[in-house]
């Protein structure tokens, strides 16, 4: 899995998260364990060629219609499939596991007062190309999010305008999960003073079976902003439910982090 942040500012956007499968992705969530290494030296080029918009026509000659975006909870998640065609999610896989130096780093955690229990391997590499290319390529549907999502700012011109360079690589085996947490939001001093990330920006590059992102939407009986788990009562009982996207081979999921963030996990 990729994950990557989406960055606003005047005109600004950038995004992180975990998920059981490989991707690619961008930011560092608010209980997660902040102490990594960040690999130098950028992606392999033939992986920012892969990340650049295809040239692809539709039927007739015409540009290909924008990605129909799926609304999994109204103004704070979203998914596209096919972002990523099965060659270049396999590219992806392929440079993560043989051309990248030093590969996976593993990330073993329990929970704690401050952090997320977490366990998957990871590749963490601040890349302006990558971010740029993958930028350009999802802006269509960063732009249809952007018109859902508000976000309140005295700036009026404030808006999507990159990627964090920050890009992960998530790597989940059998039994490796990430817990129930909220990403946080990041200043980016490259994209300027008032530029911070907004979005998550999630991408998987291999399907799983299990494995789900998990979101828990909040549930207060005041009408108040606080942060519960969902429920869904059964004839069991009540048990965890919240809202949960498998991993799709190529899939671009995003949702709102921050103050906003709704709590989530990697199963």
């Amino acid at each position: 899995m990729a994950k990557a942040a989406k960055v606003k500012k005047k005109r600004g956007a950038t995004g992180d998260n975990g998920s059981a499968s490989r991707g690619v992705g961008g930011n560092h969530p608010a209980t997660a364990n902040n102490n990594t290494n960040v690999c130098t030296g950028g992606f392999p080029p033939h992986l920012v060629e892969a990340c650049k918009p295809p040239r692809r026509k539709a039927a007739g000659g015409a540009p290909p219609p924008d990605a129909e975006l799926i609304e999994l909870y109204p103004r704070h998640v979203y998914v596209s499939r096919n972002f990523l065609s099965p060659s270049e999610c396999q590219m992806w896989i392929q440079a993560a596991e043989h051309n990248v130096v030093g590969g996976f780093e593993s990330v073993c955690h329990a929970a704690t007062r401050y952090i997320a229990q977490r366990e998957c391997g990871r590749i963490q590499m601040d890349d302006a190309r990558v971010a740029g290319a993958l930028y350009e390529r999802m802006r269509p549907i960063i732009l249809q999010v952007a018109d859902k999502v508000v976000v309140t700012h005295s700036d009026v011109t404030y808006g999507p305008v990159a990627l964090n360079e920050n890009i992960r690589l998530y790597k989940y085996g059998r039994g490796m999960s990430f817990g129930r947490h909220f990403d946080g939001s990041n200043g980016v001093p490259s994209c300027g003073d008032t530029a911070n990330t907004e979005i998550t920006v999630l991408i998987y590059l291999s399907d799983c079976r299990g494995g789900a992102t998990r979101f828990y939407p909040p549930i207060s009986s005041t009408g108040g902003a606080k942060k519960k788990k969902a429920k869904k009562q059964t004839k069991g009982g009540v048990e965890d439910d919240g809202i949960a996207f498998f991993p799709e081979q190529g899939a671009l999921l995003l949702h709102v982090h921050g103050d906003r963030c709704l709590e989530h996990e990697a199963e």
